[in-house]
């Protein structure tokens, strides 16, 4: 996990505006995250992720295919939650980081994170 934090740490520097990336489990739990000082943490609380998952899954059940993420706009913060099931990422950036910009690391963080999310389903597929 530790690569993870330090990929995460580098598209923080890289990125304006963007205060944390996190990856977690569909109920929020968090795998990896790398999270500056200015950042609120209530943005990356397991509920409010959860949350998000649910909003992604039930996004899909209207009848446009899976969805890929789920941006939302909260007073002077900007959350965007990729969908990579069976994780989330979770980017937390203030208003004037660029939306789009986020959006587009989606396959970047895809491939980054693809050991781990493999890990996870066979972990989620074994019998109990």
């Amino acid at each position: 996990m530790e690569i993870l934090e330090q990929r995460f740490k580098h598209l923080v520097e890289r990125v304006p505006g963007l205060l944390a990336v996190s990856l977690t489990d569909r109920d929020g739990v968090p795998v990896a995250k790398f999270v500056t000082e200015s950042c609120d943490e209530k943005l990356l609380n397991p509920m409010f992720v959860a949350s998000a998952t649910v909003a992604i899954e039930q996004a899909a059940k209207l009848g446009l295919g899976k969805n890929k993420s789920l941006v939302v706009s909260l007073g002077t913060h900007q959350v965007v939650h990729l969908n990579l099931s069976p994780l989330i990422a979770n980017f937390v950036a203030n208003e004037t980081c660029n939306t789009g910009l986020l959006l587009s690391l989606a396959d970047s963080i895809a491939l980054d994170t693809e050991t781990v999310r493999r890990a996870v389903d066979a972990h989620s597929a074994a019998p109990s």
